[in-house]
């Protein structure tokens, strides 16, 4: 994290109340009424919500009309006095999803981003909704197919919970859904949860046995030290990270055989960008991008490579011009260092950075796209910036700038050869990017 926005979230922690500069805090405590005080600091924060982003955002109502934005904060307002400061957190949400823009959002507060999150993490596959992590005390639950969160079905959930991103964006919905699914305090605001907060999970075995859980909400942050993932128990697969924080898994390669050499790029970051952008301390333990690089041009320059696979099925972003270096790099390899072909592999998962990286390699490699439909779209909003409220402190992410790559306005990258990974694949270790490539290589 930043140190700028650091000092931004602590600039906005030491904000105090909106008085008047002649009035002493004491003195407004004993003087003014709360409840007053409260709705005066929400409806503040709700001007300066739809201000700032007017003034930010290059384009704000590119997808939704400002008279729907303004009638969702309008609602908002309405309902304050019925709403917790976290409901509202969740409303203002609501609100700016309807903007259209991924990178555009009000984030949730840490009452619902940090806390009560479940002690469990989930997946998609094509077979359905699985677990594959948990904290020890639920270990049992691994490889077990989710059929209902809460009572609600896991299908109901898709419809609910995508209220809380970016409208019209249904892949990028569908990547932000095992996340969203873990935040116990959006099912107890869907009026899901019960007594002390617990969230009833209906959970199904192989055999089509069912069971029931009720599990509590964690009191704090997740400690992923003590998270346990199925893929430990089944060795880790080339293709995917479930969520494991583990820098060196953002670039990885392996000679797969047939003149098919596989790069794995799960970031768009390294320690060059850490130490620019992050925490210099903790640059070593990111690995170099530049010595990764080097590699992978040196390995094509070998002139053995028929198939060249860059899988970002993984990749949410982060920086992307250190890809799209590389992606030059290649490009302007002699005949016969370049590969014959070239086959991106994306998922919901590759966003952002990683779209422009993808996009990079259509255009100067003729690259084949294979995989599920991307959850950034290649025509989008980006360069991220934020924002604080200055009451609640609820931050806002916005775009500062905007990218193009294809005409029209595609929502997603569609693949050219869809395949959905399954359950099956992920417990046998197999990776069906990687066997259909074997199977249509000469």
């Amino acid at each position: 994290m930043s140190q700028g926005f650091v000092a931004l979230l602590v600039a906005v922690s030491l904000a105090g109340p909106l008085l008047p500069a002649s009035t002493s805090p004491e003195e407004a405590s004993a003087s003014v009424d709360p409840d007053t005080t409260r709705r005066a600091q929400h409806l503040a924060d709700i001007a300066y919500l739809q201000e700032q982003l007017e003034a930010r955002h290059p384009d704000p109502y590119a997808v939704a009309s400002q008279e729907s934005f303004e009638a969702a904060l309008d609602a908002v307002r309405a309902d304050l006095d019925a709403l917790s400061d976290t409901e509202v957190s969740i409303r203002l949400r609501e609100a700016v999803a309807l903007l259209g823009d991924p990178h555009t959002n009000a984030t949730f507060l840490d009452a619902v981003d940090y806390r009560h999150q479940l002690p469990v993490e989930f997946d998609q596959f094509a077979e359905g909704v699985f677990i594959t992590g948990a904290y020890p005390e639920h270990q049992d639950l691994l490889g077990l197919r989710v059929l209902a969160v809460g009572g609600r079905a896991v299908d109901d959930l898709r419809v609910d919970l995508a209220r809380f991103v970016a409208a019209g964006r249904e892949p990028f919905a569908r990547k932000r859904f095992p996340v969203f699914l873990r935040l116990a305090e959006l099912h107890r605001y869907l009026g899901a949860s019960l007594p002390g907060g617990r969230v009833r999970l209906q959970l199904a075995d192989a055999e089509g046995r069912t069971r029931e859980v009720a599990v509590q909400p964690l009191d704090e942050q997740v400690d992923v030290d003590r998270l346990v993932y199925l893929s430990e128990e089944i060795g880790h697969p080339t293709w995917i990270n479930y969520g494991e924080e583990d820098p060196a898994l953002i670039v990885r390669d392996q000679d797969a055989g047939n003149g098919i050499y596989l790069v794995q790029y799960s970031s768009c970051w390294g320690r060059e960008l850490e130490v620019r952008y992050g925490d210099t301390e903790d640059a070593d333990r990111y690995p170099s991008f530049t010595n990764f690089a080097d590699r992978v041009v040196a390995r094509l320059q070998a002139g053995d490579v028929r198939t060249l696979i860059v899988d970002l099925r993984a990749n949410s972003g982060g920086s992307s011009p250190q890809g799209t270096r590389l992606v030059r790099r290649i490009s302007a390899l002699p005949e016969g260092q370049r590969p014959e072909r070239v086959v991106v592999a994306v998922s919901e998962q590759t966003f952002s950075s990683a779209v422009i990286n993808a996009m990079d390699l259509r255009l100067m490699l003729g690259a084949e796209f294979v995989g599920m439909p991307t959850g950034g779209a290649p025509n989008h909003f980006g360069e991220v910036r934020v924002f604080a409220l200055p009451n609640s402190g609820q931050v806002v992410a916005h775009s500062t700038a905007s990218f193009g790559y294809m005409n029209g306005d595609p929502v997603t990258i569609r693949p050219d050869r869809r395949i959905e990974p399954t359950f099956a694949d992920f417990m046998a270790g197999s990776d069906p990017v990687l066997a259909y490539v074997r199977a249509t290589s000469r």
